[in-house]
This record gives C-alpha cells, sequence and structure tokens, in this order.
C-alpha cells in the first residue's frame, strides 16, 4: 500500500518535470528574445510593446547621455534600449558645447548615433606655416594631405600632410619640359586623385587651349601632360578613382580614357556629351546633349575597364531643362540619384557592367522637389547621402533613414560659399571666411576657425585637429591648427 502511494507521488513528480519545466523553459526563452528585439513592459498601461535600441557614441568619449531630461548611468561610448517615438538625446561633457539630436525610433530599430563631435568651448589654435600668399588649396579627406598653389603663375605645388605633429610641408616642382608656360599662363587645381598619389592641374591660357595635367605629387618627374595625349581641347577630366595614372576626358563631345603611363587614348566611350562625373568607386556618369532628330537627351555610365557607355535614362524635351546625375554605393548596393528640374529621384540599382547588353532594373526610393536654383547633385563618400546644392543652402537625403533634410549654411555672405565633405557624416561651409562644421542634416552647427577663400580644410588622421589656411592681420596667409580633442 505505501508502496503505490510512492509510486503515485513519483509519477506525478515526473510529470511535472516533464510537462512544467519545459514550460517554464519555453516562456523564459520567449521573454528573453521578446527583451533582445526591444520589447519592455510599459508599467503605465500594462502593454508590452516592442522599442528599439541606440548605440550612443562620441568624440571625445566620456559624454554625460540625458534621454528626455532623465540621465544615464553610463557614459559614452555605451547603448540604451528605449521605446518607440521621437526622443531628445544629449551630451555632455565639462569643457566641451553640449550635442542635441532629435530621434524617432521605429519598433525593432537599431539607430546608430556616434558621429557627435564634442567641440570644446574654448579652441586651441596654432601656426604652422607662413605664405606670402596663397591662391588655391584642396583637401584630401583620405589621405588627410593639403596641395597649395601660392602663386599660380609658378610651377610649384606643396603638400601639407595632416598629421597629429607639425604638419609637414613638402614643394612639389612641376618640370618645365611637361608644358608651355606661355606668357599670363596660369595654373589651376583641379583635383586629387582618390589614392592621393597625383593631381589634376590646369594650365589656363589667353589665346590658345589650356593644357591638363596630371601631376604626380610623389615623383614629380613622372607628371604627364594629358593634353599631349589627347591632341585636341579638353572641355572637362576626372582621374579615375581605380587607378590614379587614368584619366576620363571630354573633348570634341566624346569620353575618352587616357593612359598616361602608357599614354594612350581609347576610342570614345561615348558621343555627344556635355557633362562628365564619377563616383567613389570609378563609375563614370555623364549627361548627353538634345539630338536634334529625336528631342531626346540621355543619362548613362561607364563602368571602370568598359569599351563603351550604356544608357540610364532617357529624357524628351527642348534641352533647356537641367539634367546631372550620380551613382554610388552604399552597403553593397548601388544607388542612382537623377535631378531633372525641380525633381531628385533617388532609386536602387542592379548595376551591370556598361560594356552589357542586359536591360538594368532600378527601384525607386524617392521622389523629391527641389529649389530650381539647385546647382549640384553628389553622394557622401561612403554614398550614404545624396547632397544636392542651391546657393547658401544644401539639402541631404539619407539612404538609410529615408530622410530629406534642408540646411541653410550660417552666415551673411551673398556669394555661394564653398561646402564640403570633412568625414563620412560631417560637412564644412566656409561662408563668411569661417570654417563652420555641420552634421550630414545641418543640426549642431558649430565655428571653428578662419579659412581663406579659394582654400579647403582637412581634418587628421584621428580626428584630433583640423587644418585650414586663413589670412593674418598682417596680410600674410598661415597655415593654421585647431586641436578638437585633447
Amino acid at each position: 500500500m505505501y508502496r503505490s502511494v510512492d509510486k503515485r507521488k513519483q509519477t506525478i513528480r515526473l510529470v511535472l518535470i516533464y510537462t512544467v519545466v519545459p514550460i517554464l523553459v519555453a516562456v523564459f526563452v520567449t521573454l528573453m528574445v521578446l527583451y533582445m528585439i526591444g520589447y519592455r513592459f510599459n508599467s503605465s498601461d500594462a502593454s508590452l510593446s516592442q522599442g528599439g535600441l541606440l548605440q550612443l557614441a562620441s568624440r571625445p568619449s566620456g559624454a554625460r547621455v540625458s534621454i528626455d531630461g532623465a540621465t544615464l548611468s553610463g557614459r559614452t561610448n555605451t547603448r540604451h534600449n528605449i521605446t518607440a517615438g521621437t526622443h531628445t538625446v544629449l551630451f555632455e561633457r565639462d569643457g566641451y558645447v553640449p550635442w542635441q539630436k532629435s530621434v524617432s525610433i521605429k519598433p525593432g530599430q537599431v539607430l546608430w548615433l556616434n558621429y557627435a563631435w564634442m567641440i570644446p568651448e574654448k579652441l586651441s589654435r596654432q601656426t604652422l606655416h607662413t605664405y606670402p600668399a596663397v591662391y588655391q588649396a584642396l583637401a584630401h579627406p583620405d589621405s588627410r594631405q593639403l596641395l597649395v598653389l601660392a602663386d599660380r603663375s609658378k610651377p610649384t605645388l606643396d603638400v601639407i600632410r595632416a598629421d597629429n605633429g607639425r604638419a609637414p610641408r613638402r614643394s612639389v616642382e612641376i618640370p618645365a619640359t611637361v608644358y608651355d608656360p606661355a606668357a599670363g599662363a596660369t595654373l589651376e587645381l583641379v583635383e586629387w586623385s582618390g589614392d592621393g598619389r597625383r593631381a589634376l592641374v590646369r594650365v589656363v591660357k589667353a589665346d590658345v587651349d589650356d593644357e591638363w595635367l596630371l601631376v604626380d605629387v610623389k615623383r614629380p618627374n613622372e607628371t604627364r601632360n594629358i593634353s599631349r595625349i589627347v591632341e585636341r581641347p579638353i572641355t572637362s577630366a576626372v582621374v579615375d578613382t581605380t587607378d590614379s595614372s587614368r584619366v576620363y576626358v571630354l573633348s570634341d563631345a566624346a569620353i575618352r580614357r587616357i593612359d598616361s603611363g602608357a599614354q594612350t587614348m581609347s576610342v570614345p566611350l561615348a558621343r555627344n556629351v556635355v557633362s562628365i562625373a564619377q563616383s567613389h568607386d570609378g563609375v563614370v556618369t555623364y549627361t548627353t546633349s538634345r539630338a536634334k532628330d529625336t528631342s531626346q537627351r540621355t543619362v548613362g555610365y561607364i563602368t571602370p575597364g568598359a569599351k563603351t557607355g550604356k544608357t540610364l535614362r532617357v529624357f524628351i524635351d527642348d534641352g533647356s531643362i537641367r539634367l546631372s546625375a550620380r551613382i554610388g554605393k552604399y552597403s553593397d548596393q548601388e544607388y542612382v540619384a537623377v535631378l531633372y528640374g525641380r525633381s531628385l529621384e533617388i532609386g536602387a540599382l542592379d548595376l551591370v557592367s556598361s560594356d552589357d547588353s542586359a536591360e538594368l532594373r532600378a527601384y525607386n526610393l524617392a521622389t523629391l522637389a527641389v529649389p530650381a536654383e539647385t546647382s549640384s547633385i553628389d553622394f557622401s563618400p561612403t554614398s550614404r547621402f545624396v547632397l544636392t546644392r542651391a546657393g547658401n543652402t544644401y539639402a541631404t537625403y539619407d539612404i538609410e533613414l529615408a530622410k530629406f533634410t534642408n540646411t541653410t549654411l550660417k552666415g551673411t555672405a551673398s556669394k555661394t560659399a564653398q561646402l564640403g565633405w570633412l568625414d563620412d557624416t560631417h560637412l564644412w561651409s566656409g561662408r563668411d571666411d569661417e570654417v563652420v562644421v555641420y552634421e550630414f542634416d545641418g543640426e549642431n552647427p558649430r565655428e571653428i576657425m578662419p579659412i581663406a577663400p579659394r582654400t579647403q580644410p582637412v581634418l587628421s588622421d584621428n580626428g584630433k585637429y583640423l587644418y585650414s589656411i586663413a589670412r593674418a592681420d598682417d596680410g600674410k596667409l598661415r597655415v593654421l591648427r585647431t586641436q578638437l580633442v585633447p
């Protein structure tokens, strides 16, 4: 009899073990999964709702973090689970200007706020080099170099390395045999090559065709005169970002690829072309003139190494409407941005070689209205943002967040100010001869340092210093270094 009771107890225990325990484990695992994907219990209405995750970082780190007025226990760099909706994030650090951002969180979203610059309240600045005059200076953000043309009538360039020390300077002499220094000839810096080894320089002449030089800043004796290879007037040119010894030129309304090393020129890759541009991955985009018989204009592209261009879009009009396009690649996906009149179209693109006859597939992401005076369109260095420019305003479309923002540059000067990227998420403007740094969406603008016209600032490797060239009270031009991070 007692054994029978013991057996029943044992059976009950086994049933409990094999039924209740798995249920408890399943409930626990379910709760953990819900927690990991952002679900939280809302005590105000006794509901379970999915939130998001904020990844928070600043430069320098160690900033206090407040969200909607409540201070978190951790400091940057950190992360925080948050309910879906709109929130105000505030970073504060002693001795630095507070950084603030309003963000919208969707259920299940991970939002990275990892681009906050904490700018010191008191900026430290040093003079590194001095020039009697500077005509032009081009920054190369990736290689952290500044190319300086002090006197446009002389074939001498300076390369300043924006390191974390004294920013060493070295001179580059363009060989006298490379071009014809006709009376009145002057130099203009056009662009750096993608690898920072070469620079495209235009020799401007009054009565004869300009000459285009590909200057090797490391080995000046290997500088090449592109015009002598082409042997015809060049309208515009871009250095191949995949191979800096090659240049795409627009000449006689045709695009040709020039190999400066072999000193050879390709057959025309596209004809009836009026403008060319290039992506960071080496894809050249172009627009054609209006065909008289069909009234068609086209937007096309040329992939690296291809033998011909490929049509991307066709437009039928009278030829007076502004038209341009750019192609960029972000997170292994190609995107295309087309500016046509007051319309900006952005789409994902299944890019194929321009030699391939396969049909292109594009998927529209956004069609946006832009100001009538919009003059330029481009992608950011990582191609996450599409940037348009209209006078002293700019607009960006964030591909990742599908967000479009407009920004008016600070300052009063009516002349259109310079605008460029300092890094992947920050732009700079030189309006009123002052470097003002903006985030991609125009928020948290900060005045940093003075800057001279026709020059550009450059950031050091780790973002510790910002360099610029500015005019001093004595009229001389000085290379300045401003410390951003201790």
